[in-house]
């Protein structure tokens, strides 16, 4: 006995030189970007008080590990984490844009400028995070770190947009969508 299969055909094409068979099939809900891919990856900042993990998935704070203080009083005890994601939301450090889908850029992987930075006390750094929203207007969050205080200053700069601007930096984390 012979079974049959129903065939699926592709929405949008994933390799353009695959013949159609061969060719997989995207959800409606795929963003097709324009230009180069960006790769996820992750940037760590240590500092003699801290390790903080951004990943530019949204150019966001993933982990924030304070070296002076443990989670109990074993010595072999985690460090504190700072940052709690609950079920359902993004990290913090986003962006509330209007022109993005779900209002923030969490969908937008930005390209970092700099790299993994290991800073003494007295020394400080940048990285930088550049990215463009799917109507293609700019967004660049930039953080300053000190290898003498708990201190980060985060710069944001957003493109003009016909609708203007409504922006917010979210703090802690928000519920996706």
């Amino acid at each position: 006995e012979t079974a049959t299969r129903p065939v699926v055909k592709p929405t949008v094409p994933l390799v353009a030189s695959s013949p159609p068979s061969a060719q997989p099939s995207v959800s409606a809900s795929a963003v097709v970007r324009k230009g180069p891919i960006v790769r996820v990856r992750e940037v760590t900042v240590e500092t003699p008080d801290y390790i903080a993990r951004f990943t530019n998935q949204g150019a966001r704070l993933k982990s924030f590990r304070l070296k002076h203080y443990r989670a109990g009083v074993d010595i072999g005890s985690p460090l504190i984490e700072m940052v709690s994601r609950g079920l359902g939301t993004e990290y913090p450090l986003g962006l509330r844009l209007d022109d993005t889908p779900g209002g923030t850029d969490q969908g937008i992987v930005y390209k970092i400028q700099g790299s993994d930075l290991n800073l003494g006390t007295g020394g400080d750094g940048g990285i930088t995070f550049v990215g463009s929203t799917p109507s293609g207007r700019s967004v660049v969050k930039e953080f300053t770190f000190s290898g003498s205080s708990y201190a980060v200053e985060v710069g944001v700069s957003v493109g003009k947009s016909p609708q203007g601007v409504a922006l917010s930096l979210t703090t802690s984390g928000a519920p996706k969508g």
